[in-house]
């Protein structure tokens, strides 16, 4: 029965915001709560069923996960992602946690526990891995999560490296949100401080060039500003090409090469996808030997935001792009691919990104996993699960103080991808049936875009219509969408495309061919009649535009992190 009853689920599922009262309860609960503990009653004569197994650490086995809610914990199902990993020698063993906003509840504590404990035992300095290892499943679960999963026996001799390239640029900026970081969260699990380090590989590769070179590139960072806030003309960029090249050379590598060596945690942090992935590209070697190293189980390897969307097979769903560093660095949208067709979206609010989600994989045939704050993706071998609790944060204007976590227990279910209206498989978003769209912007939009492209502005321009950034033609012309995109068209250009600024219709006639004044004349009358009907129907289209503009811009987050 348990296909029977998960396509049931899925078709009851599919409404997001539908309730229902029972009365006699006086209680009112989200359908696919109820949904869920009506298929957990179904199946509890399994013998596998998760909320029949008591021994935790079982419990994080298969399907199943614990969940820790206050002083309680259970073990619940995890929903399973399909990220087609291939299983290989060099992928059979991956150790990987995704998350969107760091290990901030037990739930992905517990779960980055549970990839550590899989690294070999030669991992920990002293030869005394077994040991701490078997001590530590000997552990009660119950009075470490008491503890936040602090845990100094079963991290001492363990080594970490933080890549903080996707913070590099904030150096930039006037006054940037602090970089996100693994620092604090590692050093209060209880790893050893002299064993975390925190780099840019950037820097590390910019500090150890030596003769021509460093005067080559010795004001890389102001070209860089200059790329980013332009004073004046075309920013004037240090030609990275060469730079690139330069450091491909095996012979170059050798700072990277100490740099990864006897490490068996990689934490990345959040900040811009766009840099983190040039920086991770510069030489061969890091994508190459992270792949390599997690795939084949000797690094685990944790990523929140910008750090989880790098790991995942393609790293640009995100309206956060940069294109002028996609032009002049060579920037792609290629990530880690270490969890094998899947793509994250971290931060997920289904408001603004469910339709982009879908048409990002639909237009691409990849899996993108709907991650919101407190949930997380955890590979162990090919094997991929969801973890973690979503919950909402609130930013002070104190930019140094942390935000505040709120969490629904009553009508959230742990474990679980953010919801989403294509969940059920029957439907699909197209942006030319979008009806949340300008009629004249829907009408000028292909049914698939050019996602695959590496045009950075039109990928941008694609991703802001079906997050609702923007939503009719002046915007998008605006925006110089038009102009980027026109080299993508896979569409016939309307007859009449109907101005949203000047309130008057622009006809597509060549100006060689004029109307014959007998006919204008004695049409006059019903055009301007119907010329009424259309101002009339752009201005009311014109003030739900503004609505929707509106509604979508209050869901951003703040402080932006990817």
């Amino acid at each position: 029965l348990k296909p029977f009853w998960l396509h049931i689920s899925r078709t009851i599922w599919k409404p997001p915001v539908t309730h229902f009262t029972l009365s006699a309860m006086r209680l009112t609960l989200p359908v696919r709560a109820v949904c869920i503990h009506f298929l957990a009653a179904t199946t509890a004569q399994d013998a596998d069923s998760c909320a029949e197994i008591s021994d935790l650490e079982k419990c994080a086995e298969g399907n199943c996960f614990p969940h820790y809610a206050e002083a309680r914990q259970s073990c619940v199902d995890a929903e399973p992602v399909d990220c087609k990993i291939r299983g290989d020698h060099s992928t059979a063993n991956t150790l990987a946690l995704l998350v969107s906003d760091g290990l901030s509840n037990n739930d992905l504590r517990n779960a980055f526990r549970q990839l550590v404990l899989q690294l070999p035992s030669a991992a920990w300095d002293g030869g005394s891995g077994a040991g701490q290892k078997q001590e530590a499943v000997a552990r009660d679960l119950a009075e470490l999560a008491a503890k936040n999963f602090r845990e100094p026996a079963l991290y001492k001799g363990l080594s970490a490296l933080l890549i903080s390239d996707a913070c590099y640029l904030k150096r930039f900026e006037k006054d940037p949100w602090p970089c996100e970081t693994y620092k604090s969260t590692l050093l209060d699990l209880g790893f050893e401080a002299a064993n975390v380090k925190e780099v840019s590989l950037f820097e590390v590769i910019t500090a150890n060039l030596a003769g021509k070179e460093a005067q080559e590139y010795a004001h890389i960072n102001d070209d860089l500003r200059q790329l980013l806030h332009p004073s004046s003309g075309d920013a004037k960029v240090a030609n990275m090409d060469s730079f690139r090249s330069y450091v491909a050379q095996k012979g170059n590598w050798e700072p990277l090469v100490e740099l990864f060596k006897s490490v068996d945690v990689i934490g990345v942090s959040g900040g811009s996808p766009d840099f983190l992935e040039f920086a991770m590209s510069i030489s061969p070697y890091v994508k190459e030997h992270i792949a390599k190293e997690v795939g084949e189980g000797r690094i685990v390897y944790t990523g929140r935001s910008a750090g989880a969307m790098v790991a995942g097979v393609d790293s640009a769903l995100t309206t956060e792009m940069i294109p002028q560093l996609w032009n002049h660095l060579g920037v792609t949208r290629h990530g880690l691919g270490l969890v094998g067709s899947c793509a994250i979206r971290p931060h997920y609010n289904a408001n603004t990104w469910d339709k982009a989600s879908e048409m990002y994989q639909d237009t691409l045939d990849i899996n993108v996993v709907r991650m919101p704050n407190g949930e997380g993706i955890m590979c162990k071998g090919i094997q991929c699960k969801m973890v973690g609790m979503a919950h909402d944060l609130q930013w002070s204007s104190d930019k140094q103080a942390p935000p505040k976590i709120t969490v629904d227990e009553k009508h959230t279910i742990p474990h679980q991808q953010g919801r989403s209206a294509y969940s059920s498989g029957d439907s699909s978003y197209s942006l030319k049936s979008d009806q949340d769209l300008g009629h004249n912007l829907r009408a000028s939009l292909p049914e698939k875009p050019s996602l695959g492209s590496d045009n950075p502005k039109c990928r941008l321009c694609y991703l802001k219509v079906a997050t609702g950034s923007t939503i009719d033609s002046k915007e998008w012309i605006d925006s110089g969408c038009e102009a980027a995109c026109a080299s993508h068209k896979d569409f016939a250009t309307p007859d009449k495309l109907y101005s949203v600024s000047d309130r008057q219709v622009i006809s597509q006639r060549s100006s060689a061919e004029p109307a014959h004044p007998l006919l204008l004349a004695a049409g006059a009358f019903p055009a301007l009649m119907t010329l009424g009907i259309i101002l009339r129907s752009v201005s009311q289209r014109r003030e739900y535009d503004l609505d929707a503009r509106s509604m979508h811009r209050e869901t951003r987050r703040f402080p932006p992190e990817e």
